[in-house]
């Protein structure tokens, strides 16, 4: 499935295509000599293909109706991910957040999975980045975990701050 798609979405396109629509008048013309039942087949086939994409309006329209998240929502998740990093960095008096972590801070604050350490790993290699690119990418995930409420960075945090990195790239070069 595509990035951010799910199955129902999917079901609702190929309804809204008309997924046989073609095939269906094909076999029809093959199916029937008499050019009365061939009219009745295009009908029926027309009919059932307009049926078919108002179907797939709907199922695209209640699959998108899913809980998007509002400005409060995100607000509220800056502020745990924030309230988090605080109790993170409570003893020390020069940072507070994430972005000030110095490098000795990413080895007990940022543990990768193996699958995290070889994504980054490849990264590193693939896209030329450098040591502290590869600090960058850690505090970026570190704060992404956070956002997303996890006390472990996933490989999909790490995947989304390379993305962000490499993006970052692309504007500056």
């Amino acid at each position: 499935l595509p990035a951010g798609a799910s199955w129902l979405q999917m079901y609702g396109v190929c309804v809204l295509a008309g997924v046989g629509f073609t095939m269906s008048l094909f076999i029809g013309t093959l199916a029937f000599a008499d050019e009365g039942q061939l009219a009745a087949v295009r009908l029926g086939v027309l009919t059932g293909s307009l049926l078919s994409a108002v179907l797939g309006y709907i199922v695209l329209y209640v699959a998108s109706e899913r809980a998007e998240e509002t400005s409060a929502m995100i607000r509220e998740r800056v502020i745990r991910a924030r309230q988090r990093q605080q109790e993170r960095f409570r003893g020390d008096g020069k940072v507070n957040c994430n972005a000030r972590m110095a490098t000795r801070h990413l080895k007990p604050h940022c543990k990768l999975s193996q699958d995290s350490q070889e994504l980054i790993r490849v990264a590193m290699s693939e896209l030329n980045l450098s040591a502290r690119a590869y600090d960058r990418i850690l505090k970026v995930s570190r704060t992404i975990a956070d956002l997303d409420g996890k006390t472990e960075i996933s490989p999909e945090h790490v995947s989304e701050a390379i993305q962000y990195r490499t993006f970052d790239r692309t504007l500056w070069v």
